[in-house]
């Protein structure tokens, strides 16, 4: 029978966690352990160094982390790493504790991995969206959790898109720490919430109370796609809802903005894949 290892906290709420035995490992990079963790009250990690390369990315919570000597606040959508020879000590604050999760990568390519990624050991970045580094973190939790013959093959493949993720979003905390990332949260935020309410570039700025083009110089910062690009993502996701409950398509394209239901339907299928005509009445 499987025993976890010692090193898996028991301060925790609850886990969704796997290891995978080293003679399953690629030498060249491979994942050794990684999980979910919702940790109780009273968490406290305290380590000299770690022997393989470690990450953490913060979910939710917030609490407080020495590394290397230096502190910081643990708030969602940091990410840190930590290894040989690099003290961390990390608390939970207990009114709102953390739920966080971690990788431990292992393999000879695994330093160069994480330096490309701004997550050298001992390196602490931040992330202005974490959930989308959430959803690729989950696909190795569940690899690592299955039983599939190949699933040490599919981790490492996991581990190496996220580590190409993070070199274009990760950020410096003391950066990721700005005013203008706080601006950005909140932008996006409106625009999640209220995109049916315009159907341009600066309608979203008047919405968020910006000028249009400190708004484009917040999302070239941090995000990988222009405030229009965002607004029509999620318009596109919204007509396809609509779409599968039976709405028709002219319906649907003037609901989200479009005028020119030839030109809805191109933009439709370039995100979909398939003509609105087609989706319309199908649930996925």
């Amino acid at each position: 029978m499987q025993t976890d290892p010692p090193y898996f906290s028991t301060h925790v709420l609850s886990t969704r966690r796997f290891w995978i035995p080293n003679d399953e490992l690629d030498p060249r990079l491979g994942v050794l352990s990684g999980g979910f963790e919702h940790v109780a009250s009273d968490y406290r990690i305290e380590r000299d160094g770690f022997p393989q390369p470690l990450i953490e990315l913060i979910a939710g919570g917030e609490g407080r982390l020495d590394l290397g000597g230096r502190s910081h606040r643990l708030v969602p959508g940091v990410i840190f790493a930590y290894g040989p020879g690099v003290p961390v000590r990390m608390t939970t604050d207990p009114r709102n504790v953390l739920r966080k999760y971690f990788l431990t990568i292992n393999g000879r390519e695994a330093g160069a991995l994480l330096a490309a990624a701004h997550l050298a050991p001992g390196a602490v970045a931040i992330v202005a969206d974490p959930l989308p580094i959430i959803d690729i973190v989950e696909q190795a939790i569940r690899w690592g959790q299955g039983n599939a013959a190949n699933r040490a093959r599919a981790c490492a493949t996991v581990v190496e898109y996220l580590a190409l993720r993070l070199a274009h979003e990760a950020l410096p905390a003391d950066d990721g720490d700005s005013g203008a990332l706080t601006t950005f949260r909140r932008c996006r935020q409106i625009v999640e919430e209220r995109f049916l309410e315009a159907r341009t570039q600066a309608g979203v700025a008047a919405l968020c109370g910006v000028e249009p083009s400190y708004l484009c110089r917040l999302y070239r910062r941090f995000a990988l796609e222009s405030p229009y690009q965002h607004l029509r993502r999620l318009r596109l996701h919204h007509a396809l809802g609509r779409l599968q409950s039976g709405a028709s398509v002219a319906e649907t394209a003037n609901e989200v903005g479009f005028s020119d239901p030839a030109h809805f339907s191109r933009a439709f299928a370039q995100c979909f894949g398939l003509p609105p005509s087609r989706a319309r009445g199908r649930r996925a």
